[in-house]
């Protein structure tokens, strides 16, 4: 049975999310920095998404070393510690849900205890302006003790604005379906 390791959770959703493709003026990516006092390894993950328009190919969710100061502008760095086994993109449904992503193998990464890392989303696939994937985040009363960081061409941080992505981070075997919540909710859609 799977173990919820760390977590921010669905319910801390403030209505915002955050244009995830390829497109030039849209992310690439979004991660959020997380410690674990107990290192275990890595098994999978998932996101709070919701797919725009028609997409193409496949996303994957990866972990990376960080860099900055932990909770305040924290960012990845480097090249991926893990990888996930591949999600094809047009799968992901309209309306938010939580879309899990499985590492396999030698990607399962068993982090260093009380070592920050970053666990992120990406998508870098370019469909156009109005076809994207939008992740949920929580930029109202953000609680997570890591933050939000993206990446356009570099990992950066949103700054002076403080914002958690919603994740979940397990280790053991995981069989959980994608949840669907009100697909009805105002999000900023960046690149719009």
């Amino acid at each position: 049975m799977a173990d919820i390791i760390d977590s921010y959770a669905e319910s801390n959703y403030s209505g915002v999310s955050y244009g995830i493709s390829g497109y030039s003026s849209h992310w690439k990516a979004i991660g959020q920095s997380f410690v674990l006092t107990e290192g275990k390894k890595i098994t999978s993950c998932r996101f709070y998404l919701s797919r725009l328009g028609t997409l193409s190919g496949v996303c994957y969710a990866k972990i990376y070393a960080h860099t900055g100061t932990w909770g305040v502008n924290g960012k990845a760095t480097g090249s991926s510690l893990g990888t996930s086994n591949p999600v094809v993109a047009s799968s992901i449904a309209e309306g938010f849900n939580l879309v899990r992503f499985n590492f396999s193998g030698a990607e399962q990464f068993t982090p260093s205890d009380k070592v920050p890392y970053v666990l992120a989303f990406e998508y870098t696939v370019n469909n156009g302006n109005s076809n994207r994937i939008q992740a949920g985040v929580d930029t109202t009363t953000p609680s997570h003790v890591g933050n939000l960081c993206y990446k356009e061409t570099n990992w950066a941080v949103v700054f002076p604005v403080v914002a958690d992505t919603i994740f979940y981070l397990y280790a053991g075997d995981v069989a959980i379906t994608n949840r669907a919540k009100n697909p009805f909710k105002i999000f900023f859609m960046k690149g719009a």
